[in-house]
């Protein structure tokens, strides 16, 4: 798998062609993505990069950890694996409603006749 690395305290008016060009000089990119608010669309502040090679990815991790870009100052690093995401199991189906009464586990059998129920 293609080594990513992460970016952290971006400037939140970093393009994708912004980043690529911070990064581009220490490998050939394979991709980079810019995480981004569903809302509002603005970025959020981190990134990740994607490298061809390790080496490609180290050297920029080492070029770019503690740099300034526009003011900020950079957080660099290897990313982790994503975590696997648990699998969801069905809803159990409703349960019957109870025929009415005291009946099942732990009913009381009905009083006879003229005797009240304790």
């Amino acid at each position: 798998m293609n080594p990513r690395i992460y970016i952290a305290n971006l400037p939140v008016t970093i393009t994708a062609a912004q980043l690529e060009a911070a990064f581009s000089p220490f490998g050939a990119i394979a991709g980079s993505f810019i995480a981004t608010d569903r809302a509002t669309g603005a970025p959020k502040g981190f990134a990740f990069v994607t490298y061809g090679t390790r080496q490609e990815a180290d050297a920029a991790i080492a070029a770019m950890a503690g740099a300034e870009l526009d003011g900020r100052t950079l957080t660099v690093s290897l990313a982790r694996e994503p975590e696997p995401v648990p699998v969801r199991r069905a809803a159990p189906p409703p349960r019957r409603p109870s025929p009415g009464g005291r009946t099942g586990f732990g009913a009381r059998p009905a009083a006879p006749s003229g005797q009240p129920a304790r």
